[in-house]
């Protein structure tokens, strides 16, 4: 049975993509091979503002930006490159091109026509500390308004 409702972390994914990036999904590759020099974003679906008389979706998304050295042995951890991410993110959120942005979801989401409204920055890209030297994490909020129109 397909797809008949589209999906808050569906939308973030296509919105997120419409900038330019392209390593974007909710689940992050165990192999960085495939991503490390562009970079990953892992949404999160983290909470909801649900209006009772109109069909209209307010969703948080988390994204956890992901930075990987192919050179497991160096030392440094790409933050730069996870922060131009993030970065890129927030520029996108008080950019009017990224805004009233119609899409239609892919055929194996269901082809689901949908229009988000606005993007809002809840959390700036924050640097996530980490054990391992060759990963770079940053984590943000953003809030997705959005509707699916008929079809």
């Amino acid at each position: 049975m397909a797809n008949q409702f589209a999906q808050a972390e569906s939308v973030a994914v296509a919105w997120l993509k419409s900038l330019g990036l392209t390593a974007v999904a909710t689940e992050v590759p165990e192999d960085s091979g495939s991503w490390w020099s562009t970079g990953f974003v892992q949404v999160e679906k983290t909470g909801s503002v649900i209006n009772p008389h109109v069909k209209l979706r307010n969703n948080v998304i988390t994204c956890h930006i992901w930075a990987a050295r192919q050179d497991r042995n160096k030392q440094n951890a790409p933050y730069g490159q996870a922060n131009q991410i993030g970065e890129l993110i927030v520029d996108a959120c008080f950019n009017e091109s990224y805004q009233h942005w119609d899409t239609v979801l892919s055929a194996s989401l269901g082809s689901i026509p949908v229009r988000v409204i606005n993007v809002s920055l809840l959390q700036d890209p924050t640097k996530v500390p980490s054990d391992d030297a060759h990963m770079a994490h940053y984590v943000m909020d953003i809030q997705i308004t959005w509707v699916q129109k008929d079809s």
